[in-house]
């Protein structure tokens, strides 16, 4: 049984990478929603449809975490 990842899964994981990988290099308090879509190649609307603000991608990656092995 394969399981088709969604368009949408997809997204919202390129836009959490993106995010990471600026956090990684600038800290959380220099992220931005701009260099987020910028980097992961989505415009900020987009960005929108899947997360509150740069603060609710971390948050929801933690919660997610710890259901990952």
């Amino acid at each position: 049984m394969n399981k088709k990842i969604s368009s949408k899964s997809i997204t919202k994981s390129n836009l959490a990478s993106a995010y990471w990988t600026l956090y990684k290099e600038n800290g959380v308090q220099k992220v931005t929603v701009k260099d987020i879509t910028s980097l992961a190649g989505y415009n900020r609307s987009t960005f929108y449809e899947y997360f509150k603000d740069v603060q609710d991608v971390c948050i929801s990656q933690v919660k997610i975490e710890p259901f990952i092995n």
